[in-house]
């Protein structure tokens, strides 16, 4: 016992004036109330501790820094040099970033002039943080690589926006062209166009680059892709003043057909042949006719240019292949159905011809040649009626329109086979928009990409890292 607390008492005495004896481990322990003003307390450790979050300096540090401030002070002066150069070029550089530039050039000096840490605490201007003086020089040197990039763009769009600006006023100029022809060009097609030239014109002006981004020009490569989207359409509404005298001439050419048909059907019925039904399929062909041409003729008014395309070819134009068939039916009763010998020799010749004409080509011709093989079979028991004598007129009217039915089907099906395309009026005729305005290609990295909704502005390419020139902290 005696020897156990001997050993306890030798072991406080050793404990220092800011330490206690902790008898649970045996061990002298810091106080509390021992931490200097630049620590805290510790509870997990029970020690004083350095804050974490204002660090130290030491001397060597220092030493250190001082020893490379010329290398430092190069490197400062190669951005402030570059700077320098911008603003001679129009470039204005934010207040801050002269401020910054200041304050570091300023630490250096102190750098420089000082004998130790103390007195360069001394010579520091008010407000500099030297702790994070690598931060700082950090933001100047990529404030110095943003500038120059976005100088380069400027120049560059500067450099192309010329031709670009020729090509937009001959664009317009044609789409004006159809203004002033009373043809309607869609309203968002002149807003985008008006959009663009505002571009053009404050790229000719802006001094920086930051200046066309605050006005949005991201939104250029948007704007002339809505522009070549129109192309197709304004070839369209181009053409329409001859689509439209096109139409208008079939519409006289059917009503004429019906004038004409009303004369024939006076006459068989003088024979007692009653086409009054065939007659009456033909008058309502030509009210569905006017009404698909007064349709297609609203709907341009409107700017719906792809609605009525539609109308004319759907409605229009199937319609008027149907009239013709009626018509020709009737021209053959009223002449005894002679005209169709001649009629079912060439059409059976002009079907054969193609069919070889794909095999040729190695074009399976399955389809046709069974279509062939009905019409062949249907032009033949018309041929066999109208030979006899008192033949009811009505059935051979049914047989050929069958006959027509199919053979439309084979003409529809044989250009797709050997892919030929047969064309509207209203993709026929010279194309007045082939030359659309664009952007040049390496124009693609100066804007913003833009990914569903709009995002912020893009990051110029990051800057080299300069060398850490704070103090460091261990």
């Amino acid at each position: 016992m005696g020897s156990a607390g001997y050993c306890k008492q030798v072991d406080t005495m050793r404990c220092t004036q800011n330490q206690y004896w902790d008898p649970t481990s045996q061990s002298c322990k810091t106080s509390h109330g021992q931490c200097s003003p630049d620590q805290y307390w510790d509870e997990r450790s029970k020690t004083c501790s350095v804050h974490r979050d204002q660090p130290q300096p030491r001397e060597e540090d220092f030493r250190r820094l001082q020893r490379d401030v010329r290398r430092l002070e190069g490197d400062v002066k190669r951005v402030e040099r570059e700077l320098q150069r911008m603003e001679k070029g129009g470039v204005v550089h934010p207040k801050e970033m002269a401020e910054k530039l200041d304050m570091i050039k300023k630490v250096l000096t102190a750098l420089k002039s000082a004998k130790s840490f103390d007195e360069f605490e001394k010579l520091l201007p008010e407000g500099a943080d030297v702790f994070n003086l690598d931060q700082d020089v950090r933001e100047l040197e990529q404030y110095r690589w943003e500038a120059q990039e976005n100088a380069r763009r400027l120049n560059e769009v500067k450099r192309g926006i010329k031709n670009i600006d020729r090509e937009v006023k001959t664009f317009e100029k044609k789409v004006n062209s159809l203004v002033a022809k009373k043809i309607t060009v869609p309203q968002e097609l002149l807003d985008t166009i008006t959009k663009i030239k505002k571009f053009i014109e404050l790229i000719k002006t802006a001094k920086t680059w930051d200046e066309l981004q605050d006005a949005g020009i991201d939104d250029m490569p948007e704007l002339f892709s809505d522009l070549h989207q129109y192309r197709s359409q304004l070839e369209l509404i181009s053409r329409w003043p001859d689509i439209a005298r096109r139409v208008g001439n079939e519409l006289k050419d059917v009503e004429r057909d019906l004038a004409r048909a009303k004369n024939i059907v006076a006459r068989l019925t003088k024979r007692n042949i009653d086409v009054s039904a065939l007659y009456g399929e033909m008058e309502s062909l030509t009210t569905s006719l006017k009404g698909d041409y007064t349709k297609a003729q609203g709907l341009m008014e409107k700017g719906e240019v792809r609605d009525a395309m539609e109308t004319l070819e759907q409605g229009f134009y199937e319609r008027v292949s149907d009239m013709r068939g009626l018509y020709q039916v009737l021209a053959m009763v009223n002449n005894n159905f002679g005209g169709f010998v001649s009629e079912n020799k060439k059409t059976l010749t002009d079907m054969n011809a193609k069919i070889r004409e794909l095999k040729r080509r190695k074009i399976d011709t399955k389809e046709l040649d069974m279509l062939l093989e009905k019409i062949t079979e249907t032009g033949n028991e018309v041929l066999s009626v109208i030979k006899q004598k008192g033949f009811d007129p009505e059935e051979v009217m049914t047989n050929i329109r069958e006959f027509w039915s199919m053979r439309d089907e084979f003409w529809n099906i044989a250009p797709e086979l050997s892919g030929e395309i047969e064309r509207r009026p209203w993709e026929v005729g010279p194309g007045l928009f082939g030359g659309v305005p664009q952007l040049p290609g390496e124009w693609g990295n100066f804007f913003d990409e833009r990914d569903g909704e709009r995002g912020g502005r893009s990051s110029a390419p990051v800057a080299p890292a300069p060398a850490t020139i704070g103090i460091p902290v261990q």
